[in-house]
């Protein structure tokens, strides 16, 4: 699964949670997959610290998809 692009929006602070939510869209050639993510930061975090953490989520969600986990296919972000 190659990942050519993504899109992050809506991105909110839950104060109760302490983290950073956001909606990221994933676009592969075949494609595209939205993901609710999240990043645990505080409030006010940098910008670049949270896009950072909201995309890592993001990579993690991916990994757990049945075709990476049984080694049908291979991530590969760009």
């Amino acid at each position: 699964m190659i990942v050519n692009s993504s899109e992050i929006s809506n991105v909110t602070y839950c104060a109760s949670k302490g983290s950073y939510r956001a909606d990221i869209k994933v676009a592969r050639p075949d494609g595209e997959t939205w993901l609710l993510c999240t990043a645990s930061l505080s409030e006010g975090a940098p910008t670049e610290i949270v896009r950072q953490g909201l995309l890592q989520d993001a990579v993690r969600q991916m990994q757990y998809m049945p075709e990476i986990r049984s080694g049908r296919d291979t991530l590969i972000v760009k």
